[in-house]
């Protein structure tokens, strides 16, 4: 079977590439021209040159392919990012259904993420029966890849094109070449640049086990349906326990109340925004570490075996990969 990965250069991507290669599949992988390659130059796939933001690109890459694994989006925590975020993974996946309609690509199997889903009052268990509408998640981010999932569910809904949904948590775990938020904080943290945490807490899920799920996803998911992919709720203070146990290194002791980590947030979200980088400390940041951490993957077990693995399990491999590639020390 042939298919084709949109965003195959990322973390998720090049954990799901090396699943799919293990199993048989014939992979072609979508790469932008100013990508960095790195995490797939070895690997046995065919690379074909494009952008889900230019429809006329998607044709080669998509054509006499069975399926698409569309990947590829914009992921950012910092603020100003709406219009590009809006065009690359509103209008980047409209791109992709209209491509496959018109290649006659089988299925669709498209990563959205736990943030396009309003998460659940507090001390009740977000899942799938959460409707998805973007005025009812925070941020940017959360309301494009609601945006975007609503976009593929219709599709499959008019009969146009089959699609499943996959929707992970804080994906954490090996290949994180070009550093995603959580490599970046391990990053940082094991150059003792973290004085101090926050209260709070996310879920996080391996990526390995993501790109397990996704691929039982493309042969055993409902049409139109969305998985949730979620691991286990952490709290930020458990998170930097166990880098202590991995690392050595002291985990910071001081904890700022929330409140006063929001406010902080907009002066370190806003001020990298103003000069071009990314900050880790945003208001997007915070308020996901102060949302709701309860977060089912029941009906990913029952109907695609999903089995996530212990999450420090996850984070001691993210670690040993990060060190065997010169990340850290």
């Amino acid at each position: 079977m042939l298919v084709c990965v949109t965003g195959g250069t990322g973390h998720l991507g090049s954990a799901l590439i090396r699943q799919l290669l293990f199993l048989g599949y014939r992979v072609r992988v979508l790469v932008r021209k100013s990508s960095m390659t790195n995490s797939i130059n070895d690997l046995d796939v065919e690379i074909v040159l494009g952008d889900v933001t230019d429809p006329s690109s998607l044709s080669n890459a998509f054509k006499g392919t069975n399926q698409v694994f569309h990947l590829a989006g914009l992921v950012s925590i910092m603020p100003r990012m709406g219009t590009k975020m809006f065009d690359v993974n509103v209008r980047g996946t409209l791109n992709v259904i209209d491509a496959c309609e018109k290649n006659s690509v089988e299925r669709l199997i498209y990563t959205s993420s736990i943030h396009a889903i309003p998460p659940s009052p507090e001390s009740v268990i977000t899942n799938e029966t959460n409707v998805i509408d973007p005025d009812l998640v925070e941020g940017d981010y959360g309301k494009s890849k609601a945006l975007a999932t609503i976009e593929v569910i219709k599709s499959s809904q008019n009969g146009s094109l089959e699609c499943v949904i996959v929707c992970p948590t804080g994906i954490i775990g090996p290949y994180d070449y070009h550093s995603s938020y959580i490599g970046r904080t391990i990053s940082l943290y094991c150059s003792r640049k973290i004085p101090a945490y926050v209260s709070g807490g996310y879920d996080f899920v391996d990526v390995r086990d993501v790109a397990t799920g996704t691929i039982s996803a493309s042969q055993n998911g409902n049409p139109g349906q969305h998985y949730i992919l979620s691991g286990q709720a952490v709290t930020v203070e458990e998170f930097f326990n166990e880098l202590q146990l991995n690392t050595r290194i002291l985990s910071p002791k001081i904890k700022i109340p929330i409140k006063l980590a929001n406010l902080a947030s907009y002066a370190s979200g806003f001020g990298a925004s103003f000069i071009g980088k990314d900050a880790v400390l945003t208001p997007y940041s915070i308020k996901t570490l102060g949302s709701n951490s309860m977060i089912s993957s029941q009906l990913a077990r029952k109907e695609l075996g999903f089995k996530p693995r212990n999450w420090t399990e996850s984070l001691t491999d993210q670690i040993c990969w990060m060190r065997e590639n010169g990340i850290i020390n």
